[in-house]
């Protein structure tokens, strides 16, 4: 892996270590919990549509931090394997 990469993921799981962003989490799995609740009620596929989309993209900053860990660890063992 590269320093440029190397420093990239550091700087995430040092951002994502903060005890804030466990409380940024816990807030955000709420909401994704409301909107799929909610989402069981939407007049129009369109409504379903858009509310998945906005929970995927909050689901992503929910595993921010072990999707980081995870792509960090398949590149040291892709540099591991050359």
């Amino acid at each position: 892996m590269d320093r440029a990469n190397s420093k990239y993921y550091e700087q995430i799981i040092q951002l994502t270590a903060y005890p804030e962003w466990g409380e940024l989490v816990k807030e955000l799995e709420k909401m994704i919990y409301n909107i799929q609740a909610n989402s069981l009620e939407a007049p129009s596929w369109d409504v379903v549509c858009e509310s998945r989309g906005f929970a995927k993209g909050l689901a992503y900053l929910v595993n921010l931090r072990e999707d980081t860990k995870k792509q960090m660890q398949i590149e040291v063992d892709n540099d591991a394997a050359v």
